[in-house]
């Protein structure tokens, strides 16, 4: 991990808090990873639960969302596919292997190898 850098979100930062803009600490990207600047956001069902005061699985402060969708300002030294100034769109699913039976089917939610999340 090559350190950490301020950025801002929209979230919870506190319990019973509401929805604010606030500055968050991200990792910058690693070697195969991609930086974006966040155009667009998803919000499904299950944010909207895990935004509710009344969560009692909620860690704060709680930044929801995924399916996003952006543009590319940094990329790894070993990224080969996209360059800065790309649009690019990461779905609910990330990390899987990609080499895998079921990634190799379409089932990437049920990768052996990778954290799916």
């Amino acid at each position: 991990m090559s350190g950490m850098y301020s950025t801002f979100a929209f979230g919870v930062e506190k319990k019973e808090a509401g929805f604010t803009k606030f500055t968050i600490q991200r990792n910058e990207p690693g070697d195969h990873d991609v930086q974006f600047d966040v155009k667009f956001c998803g919000i499904c069902h299950t944010d909207v639960h895990y935004a509710d005061p009344n969560s009692q699985v909620t860690k704060y402060p709680l930044v929801p969302g995924h399916e996003l969708a952006g543009v590319v300002t940094k990329v790894g030294s070993k990224v080969v596919d996209v360059k800065v100034g790309d649009e690019v769109g990461v779905g609910c699913i990330s990390d899987s292997c990609q080499e895998c039976s079921y990634c190799q089917e379409g089932e990437e939610q049920a990768c052996l190898k990778g954290g799916t999340a």
